[in-house]
C-alpha cells in the first residue's frame, strides 16, 4: 500500500489516499484501488481522518480482538533473565519505541531475532526455531527460515532513515560522533555493491563496505550505510553530509580517522558548519613545516600527560578555505581558524622502529631472494639502491638518507581540528573512535557477519538492518559493563548467560510465576542500570 496526495484546486484542500495494487483480469493491465484516509494538515503535515474513514476503522477495531495479555493455553518454563535484561535497555535506549513507530507490523520480529543473534553467539538463524522454544522473546512464536528472509525483504529504506532519524534525535548534542568504515567479504556474485577493493583485513575476495556512526559518549551506533567495495574511505565524507542535512541533523560533530582526510573533505565540513576532530598525515606541507619548528619544544616536560603516556601541543594555523560557487562562477578563497595538534609517544616511537626494521628486513630479504611483491615494488627502489655488474652480481646497497628522514618523524602524530585546541581532550575524543573499531569486531564476530550469506540485495538490507539493531543492544550492555568495572571478573557472554538462567513459569489458571534470581544477579542487573525483574 502506498499512500497519494491530492490538493482540491477550488478549496486548496489536499487529501490523502491509501492505493492498492491489483491486476484486473478483464482488461489485462495493472490497475489501482483508492480509499480516501483523510486531509493533510497544512502545518503538522499530519493526516486528519475523515467521518467516513473514522467509521471504517471503528468497525474494525470493534471485529478485531480485545487488547491485552495474551490468555495461556499451555503449560511451559522458558529462559527469562536475558531477554528480560534486553526488554528495558530497548525501553532506555527508545530502541523499541522508534522500531515501533518505523516499523508497526513487523518490530517484534526485528526484536527477536536481535536478541537471538546477541545470545546464540555465531549461531545462524537456522537454530532460531529450537532457541525460541526455551526463551521468552517479543514475538513469541516461531520465525521459520522463509519468513525471516521474507521479513529481511520487507525493511525499506525509507523506514531505516526514519529510524535513524528518531534515534540520531535521542542522542546527546554535544557529543561527538565517531565513523569508520570496514570491510566485509563475500563469495556472491549476484550482489551489485560487491567489489574488488582495498581489503582492511588482506582478505583477496571481493567484499562491500559498511560505514557505521557512533555517538562517543553514549557508546551507542545511530546509523550505518553500505557502500560499494570499491569505494575508498575518502570519498564518503560528502555524501555523510549529506545524509546529515537529509535527517535534520545540524552542526554535527565528527571524529574521523585519518583515511578521510583530504582538502575537499575539510573543505566540505567547514562549509556545512560542522565540527571535527581528524588524523593527519606528518607528510603533508603544512604539518611538517610546524613539526619541523615545534619538534623540540613539544617534548619538553611541561607537555607531557602522563595519563597518554605522550606529550602534546596545539598551534592554532590559517586554513585556505575554498568554496566553488558554479551558480556564480566564483570561488570563495578565505582563510578559516584551525588548530593542529601535534604529539609524541615513546613508546609509539619505539614500535615504530621495531616495525620499521621488521619491514625493511623483508624488502631486503625479497631482493636477495628474488621473491617480489608486487604491492612493495615502489618501496623495494625507495629504501635500497640496486646494481648489477658482471664481476660482482647483485648489490643491494640501503639509502640511508631516506632511512633517516622517515626515523625523524618516529613516536610523532597529528591530529586537526576547528573546535578543539586542548591537545589532549582531542587525543581523548580521537581515541574514543575505537568504539566503532571494536563495534566492528562485534559485528563479525559474535554476530556472525564476517560473511555475507544472503543471495539478493533486499535480504541483504534488512539483514544489516537486524544485526545493526542487535549491535546496538550489545554496545549498551558493554559500555555499562565498562563503566561498572565489570569486565574485571565477567566475559560479556558469561555474563549474559548467567541473567539467562533465570526462568519464567506459565501456566493456564496460574498465571505467570518467576524463578529465583540470586543476589549476584540483582547486582548484575543494578550494574546495568537495570531495575531487577519482578511479578
Amino acid at each position: 500500500m502506498s499512500i497519494i496526495y491530492q490538493t482540491n484546486k477550488k478549496t486548496g484542500i489536499t487529501y490523502a489516499y491509501s492505493s492498492d495494487a491489483y491486476w484486473d483480469k478483464k482488461k489485462q493491465q495493472s490497475r489501482a484501488k483508492r480509499t480516501l484516509l483523510g486531509k493533510l494538515d497544512p502545518v503538522t503535515k499530519e493526516i486528519i481522518p475523515t467521518r467516513a474513514y473514522k467509521r471504517r476503522i471503528s468497525a474494525e477495531a470493534a471485529a478485531a480482538p480485545s487488547p491485552g495479555p495474551v490468555p495461556m493455553t499451555k503449560v511451559q518454563r522458558s529462559f527469562f533473565g536475558a531477554s528480560y535484561l534486553f526488554d528495558q535497555i530497548g525501553k532506555n535506549t527508545g530502541v523499541e519505541a522508534d522500531l515501533k513507530i518505523c516499523f508497526p507490523e513487523s518490530y517484534k520480529k526485528i526484536l527477536s531475532l536481535a536478541y537471538y543473534l546477541i545470545l546464540e553467539e555465531n549461531n545462524s538463524l537456522s537454530r532460531f526455531s529450537h532457541w525460541q522454544k526455551l526463551h521468552i522473546h517479543p514475538v513469541g512464536c516461531d520465525i521459520p527460515s522463509q519468513r525471516s528472509s521474507e521479513l529481511f525483504q520487507s525493511i525499506e529504506e525509507k523506514d531505516r532513515m526514519a529510524f535513524f532519524e528518531k534515534q540520531g534525535k535521542r542522542r546527546i548534542e554535544k557529543e561527538y560522533w565517531a565513523f569508520d568504515i570496514t570491510t566485509i567479504s563475500s563469495y556472491s556474485d549476484t550482489l551489485k555493491q560487491v567489489k574488488n577493493g582495498k581489503n582492511k583485513e588482506n582478505d583477496r575476495l571481493p567484499q562491500i563496505n559498511l560505514a557505521l556512526l557512533f555517538g562517543e559518549e553514549s557508546g551507542l551506533p545511530f546509523y550505518y550505510r553500505k557502500l560499494p567495495g570499491n569505494i575508498s574511505d575518502v570519498k564518503t565524507v560528502k555524501q555523510l553530509m549529506h545524509e546529515f542535512d537529509v535527517m535534520g541533523y545540524k552542526k554535527v560533530s565528527v571524529i574521523l580517522d585519518r583515511g578521510f582526510y583530504s582538502k575537499s573533505n575539510i573543505d566540505a565540513l567547514y562549509k556545512n558548519h560542522q565540527k571535527f576532530v581528524i588524523g593527519v598525515k606528518l607528510g603533508l606541507k603544512y604539518v611538517k613545516e610546524v613539526l619541523d619548528q615545534e619538534r623540540d619544544n613539544l617534548r619538553l616536560w611541561s607537555n607531557l600527560q602522563t595519563q597518554f603516556g605522550a606529550y602534546g601541543i596545539c598551534r592554532t594555523i590559517d586554513w585556505e578555505y575554498e568554496q566553488d560557487r558554479p551558480y556564480k562562477g566564483d570561488i570563495i578563497k578565505e582563510n578559516r581558524r584551525a588548530y593542529l595538534l601535534l604529539y609524541y609517544n615513546p613508546d609509539k616511537a619505539a614500535k615504530d622502529q621495531a616495525d620499521m626494521n621488521d619491514y625493511l628486513t623483508s624488502l631486503y630479504n625479497d631482493l636477495k631472494d628474488g621473491n617480489h611483491r608486487d604491492y612493495c615494488a615502489k618501496d623495494y627502489t625507495k629504501y635500497f639502491e640496486i646494481t648489477e655488474t658482471p664481476k660482482r652480481g647483485r648489490k643491494i646497497t640501503p639509502r640511508e638518507d631516506v632511512m633517516l628522514e622517515e626515523a625523524k618523524n618516529y613516536g610523532y602524530f597529528a591530529l586537526l581540528s576547528n573546535e578543539v585546541k586542548d591537545p589532549f581532550e582531542a587525543l581523548s575524543l580521537y581515541r574514543s573512535k575505537d568504539i566503532v573499531e571494536k563495534a566492528f569486531g562485534n559485528l563479525k564476530e559474535r554476530l556472525n557477519f564476517r560473511r555475507m550469506q544472503v543471495s539478493s540485495e533486499l535480504s541483504l538490507n534488512g539483514k544489516l538492518f537486524v544485526e545493526f539493531i542487535a549491535l546496538i543492544y550489545l554496545s549498551y550492555v558493554k559500555k555499562k559493563m565498562q563503566n561498572a568495572k565489570l569486565f574485571e571478573s565477567w566475559t560479556m557472554q558469561g555474563l549474559l548467560d548467567e541473567l539467562d538462567t533465570i526462568e519464567l513459569f506459565e501456566a493456564p489458571g496460574l498465571g505467570r510465576v518467576l524463578g529465583e534470581v540470586t543476589k549476584k544477579q540483582v547486582e548484575i542487573y543494578k550494574a546495568l542500570e537495570v531495575e531487577p525483574p519482578s511479578l
